[in-house]
């Protein structure tokens, strides 16, 4: 008598489980049943999304470790240069090899900055570093005046750092 109603509670307790189940699923999943299984479906799409996010987010992080690792080594010859231990021309050439491997940067910096050529173009761009970098931690004195002569007698114009 105890294994009858064990089993019966059994084959009663399974599809009623299941019926509840899908009742609820009816009434609280939003937009209902039909909801639940089409986000059933798309499963596989969801999970390819999760890669294909994943391995987009991977990419990003790249990028970001590369402008981080790029900034760094710019500050670094701002350093030296605002030390006098550096001169403008190899300051600017520094930053253009560095630019070499970005064409986005190159191109930003050819069309922002005026220029006969885009070495020049890339000196008022270090100059502008420059100019940042003074308005926070001043230099040596002479520093502007050393940077604007630099600039001057190797492109014939004048530049301001103040």
């Amino acid at each position: 008598m105890n294994s009858t109603l064990l089993r019966i509670r059994r084959i009663v307790t399974i599809p009623a489980a299941f019926g509840a189940t899908l009742l609820l699923a009816t009434f609280t999943y939003p937009g209902g049943l039909s909801a639940a299984y089409h986000d059933i479906q798309d499963y596989d799409a969801i999970r390819a999304d999760m890669r294909t996010t994943r391995t987009d987010d991977a990419k990003l992080d790249a990028i970001l470790i590369n402008i981080l690792d790029r900034i760094t080594m710019k500050e670094q010859w701002l350093d030296e240069l605002l030390a006098g231990r550096a001169t403008l021309k190899v300051t600017t050439q520094r930053f253009m090899e560095l630019n070499t491997s970005n064409e986005i940067t190159r191109q930003a910096i050819n069309d922002h900055y005026a220029g006969a050529c885009y070495e020049e173009k890339a000196a008022r761009n270090v100059v502008d570093f420059v100019r940042t970098r003074l308005r926070t931690s001043p230099g040596p004195s002479n520093t502007p005046q050393r940077i604007q002569a630099e600039f001057r007698e190797q492109f014939g114009s004048a530049v301001s750092v103040n």
